[in-house]
């Protein structure tokens, strides 16, 4: 690891850190319960652009609403940004990793009732967004062990896992989730 790699991974941990005090008690929530969620993850080719498209819809189906929040790798993108997306790249990015304030103020006050990051591997760009969302439940997989998510999927010993199955594990095991009365 370069030492400007070790600074920025430094720098996220700091925030996340900071984030982790001064946000409201993380709770889970039946999946009934929930209305708004943050979709996450980072891809490296537009390729993966169907496959977000399907994971948005689904989501979707269930009624809930959705905003996705995609890194993409590289530096240019034919990948556009919409209502319900937001879409950045390495340009979009400090030379600590830190995403611009255009795209952190895009979720900005959107109080989300939970995030799922389907990302495969963790990512300084995504622990960023991560530290500044502001969710009740934040759902992720054992390929991200640098955030304490609330609900973790172990996906190590299965690489053939894909985003849609994860994405369909944290449904299933939300819909378990009894209430209190």
């Amino acid at each position: 690891m370069s030492p400007l790699q070790k600074i920025s991974r430094s720098m996220v941990f700091r925030k996340i850190r900071k984030s982790r005090s001064q946000k409201p008690e993380r709770q889970f929530l039946s999946y009934s319960d929930i209305n708004f969620c943050l979709l996450i993850w980072g891809i490296g080719r537009d390729e993966d652009l169907e496959q977000l498209i399907e994971l948005e819809n689904m989501l979707k189906a269930d009624g809930k609403q959705v905003i996705s929040c995609c890194y993409i790798n590289a530096k240019e993108t034919s990948l556009r940004a919409a209502t319900n997306r937001v879409v950045f790249t390495k340009k979009d990015l400090s030379i600590f990793g830190k995403p611009s304030d255009t795209v952190l103020n895009q979720l900005k006050n959107k109080p989300f009732d939970v995030v799922f990051d389907v990302s495969r591997q963790s990512s300084v760009p995504l622990l960023y967004i991560l530290a500044n969302a502001n969710s009740t439940l934040f759902c992720g997989t054992d390929g991200n062990p640098d955030f304490d998510f609330n609900f973790r999927i172990e996906t190590a010993n299965y690489p053939e896992t894909g985003r849609k199955f994860v994405l369909e594990q944290f449904i299933f095991y939300l819909k378990k989730i009894q209430p209190r009365s």
